[in-house]
């Protein structure tokens, strides 16, 4: 299984299918750099109104990193969706 980058033992969420990482004409952002590409701004307002978590609010930045929230995986299961 995908490990979290610089982890051991700790399964990527990418690994069940809950996160994408987005790139932008090709280019991925810069992990932890401190800064975001003007795309993945422009992009994020839709994921969390999808119930999806940014990156880039993570203790190490990844800005290029969406993923489900645990509160979105939780309505899916209630309505039966998974």
């Amino acid at each position: 299984m995908r490990q979290i980058r610089g982890t051991v033992g700790r399964t990527s969420t990418h690994a069940f299918g809950l996160a994408l990482d987005v790139n932008i004409a090709g280019q991925l952002d810069n992990f932890a750099d401190g800064r975001t590409q003007l795309g993945l701004i422009l992009i994020a307002d839709y994921f969390h109104e999808e119930g999806w978590v940014w990156g880039a609010g993570f203790r190490r930045e990844d800005s290029m990193h969406f993923e489900v929230s645990r509160q979105q995986l939780e309505e899916w299961r209630a309505e039966g969706l998974i």
